[in-house]
This record gives C-alpha cells, sequence and structure tokens, in this order.
C-alpha cells in the first residue's frame, strides 16, 4: 500500500506515512520525539480540571511500623514492646540479648511442680458446664464488647486475631463462674494479668465494687 503524505501535529512538518499504521492509530507523527511529546499533551488535555481518583487516598499494605500493631512486655526484661498481629505467641523478647538470657534462665526452671510459678496444676483443670457460650456472650454484652484494661473493641479482636474478646476469671477460680468474678478482656491482656495475679485480681474486683 502506497504511502500518504501527512503533517506532524506537533511540528508541522510533512513526512510519508503507512495508511495501515494510520488506520490503527500508529504513525501519526513524523518521529519518535514528537509521539512523545503528541501523547503527553493529549495526557494533559484529557486531565486538565480533573481530580484524579486516587489524590488523598493510600494504595497497597502500610509499612510494618505504621500499623497499631500489639503492645506486650518482654519476658526478660519487661520493657514494653510492639509487635505485629501475627508474631502474638512466637516474638517474646525485646532483643536477642534478652532471648538468650531468657533461654538460660528457663533452664535453672524445672517442669510442672519443680518450676516456681506452679499453682498446684489449676490451668489443668476443667471448666464447668456453666461456663458456657450464653454466660460468655452475657459478660462481653455487659461491658460493651470492650477489653477492660486496654479498651480494644470486639471488632478489632476480630480483626487481629480471628476470635471474639475473651472472658476472665477475676480471681482465677474457674468454678467461680459468678457474674460479679467475670470480666471482658483481649488476648494480650488476658496472658499479661497472669504474670501478677494477686495485683490484677485487687484491681478488677475494686473496679467492678465501683462499677
Amino acid at each position: 500500500m502506497a504511502s500518504v503524505e501527512r503533517l506532524c501535529p506537533v511540528c508541522n512538518k510533512s513526512y510519508l506515512a503507512d495508511p495501515g499504521r494510520l488506520k490503527h492509530g500508529r504513525q501519526t507523527t513524523c518521529s519518535r520525539e514528537c509521539s512523545y511529546a503528541f501523547r503527553a499533551t493529549k495526557t494533559a488535555d484529557a486531565n486538565r480540571g480533573r481530580l484524579s481518583p486516587l489524590k488523598g487516598i493510600k494504595s497497597g499494605r502500610p509499612a510494618w511500623n505504621k500499623t497499631e500493631g500489639i503492645h506486650i512486655n518482654c519476658k526478660t526484661c519487661g520493657v514494653d514492646m510492639r509487635i505485629e498481629p501475627n508474631q502474638f505467641g512466637r516474638k517474646k523478647f525485646c532483643s536477642k540479648a534478652c532471648f538468650f538470657a531468657g533461654r538460660e534462665l528457663k533452664k535453672l526452671f524445672g517442669k510442672g511442680v519443680e518450676h516456681p510459678a506452679w499453682k498446684d496444676g489449676l490451668s489443668l483443670n476443667q471448666y464447668p458446664s456453666k461456663f458456657n457460650v450464653t454466660l460468655k456472650r452475657k459478660v462481653r454484652e455487659r461491658d460493651g464488647f470492650l477489653c477492660q484494661l486496654c479498651g480494644m473493641t470486639e471488632e478489632v479482636h476480630v480483626q487481629k486475631f480471628s476470635r471474639a474478646l475473651t472472658v476472665n476469671h477475676i480471681d482465677f477460680d474457674k468454678n467461680n463462674c459468678e457474674e460479679t468474678n467475670l470480666n471482658t478482656l483481649c488476648l494480650p491482656c488476658n496472658t499479661k494479668i497472669n504474670w501478677d495475679r494477686p495485683k490484677w485480681t485487687a484491681h478488677f474486683k475494686e473496679v467492678m465494687q465501683n462499677g
């Protein structure tokens, strides 16, 4: 097919173009440089006065240290540390030094009755039948579906841990299922209070008495 003569829309120079390529919107300028300039002009004209649909919207996953995360205490030094939700239950130390110190300390402890934190095997006892789904929901509803220590909502808790908030026995007696002995906690806080049971038992009893 014979070439046709055209005027370049950018520099107004005459050039020969292939009709077949013109048919598909190609070879509309005399050179690559003019093609880039022409496309830039078309884009600017098309977007003039139009707001970008992505303006003000951050896409993609936020940086790991920009999310809310979870705050726990280092098992060795006790310092407050931030971890990701998927690290809960796995990351327990704030540094390698604390990790190795904790590992050495663990070697000094025996298992079962030989461990200094042994509580006559209370953790092995089964929960009574009255500590059921209905009772737990009633307690969570009474507490407004909020952790009574950090204030985490059940909605956020489900997003982070894929489960509802936990219901805690204030005096740590599994058989005492009176509603006045139960409160709502998130997983991190439920773990935290086990390290100083007398302190948190007294704290929560005072909260319950004061309403």
